[in-house]
């Protein structure tokens, strides 16, 4: 994929694997929102990034465990360089560790590792702005049924 003049979101992009995405879909060309729940995290990112490229990126701080933190995310994308060209929903929590977990914990695991891949805002926005919708429908079909066993 051509990633030059292209539009990605990348959640999960404070550190680790989502910065180093960020970092190397920024170095192919693309205009990159960097997301996280730690959005100082985000914010250093989209810093680094800008310092390479003058307004490539764009820091964001957002909890896409819940409805509220990705309709928000999805509107600062889009408002920042239009349409999303790449949405990767990197971000996740291994949080968790038997059954005297609190049931909060795994809810929040499961809000963050799961929820962003059939989230409504995300699937309409992308259904509304992608060229092949049926491939990237398609595609998340198969990874929603690989995740839900």
């Amino acid at each position: 994929m051509d990633l030059n003049g292209r539009h990605v979101v990348v959640t999960g992009a404070a550190g680790g694997i989502g910065k180093a995405l960020a970092q190397r879909f920024h170095a192919a060309g693309a205009r990159v929102v960097a997301a996280d729940l730690d959005g100082a995290g985000a914010q250093r990112t989209a810093e680094e990034l800008n310092a390479v490229r003058d307004g490539s990126a764009l820091g964001v701080a957002a909890d896409v465990g819940t409805e509220a933190g990705n309709v928000a995310l999805i509107s600062a994308a889009d408002d920042a360089f239009g349409q999303i060209d790449l949405f990767f929903a990197n971000a996740g929590v291994g949080t968790g560790a038997d059954l005297d977990t609190p049931e909060s914990v795994w809810e929040t695991a499961f809000a963050v590792n799961t929820q962003i891949l059939p989230h409504p805002e995300v699937a309409t926005y992308v259904q509304r702005k992608a060229t092949d919708v049926d491939r990237w429908l398609g595609g998340m079909r198969k990874l929603q049924a690989r995740i839900s066993g």
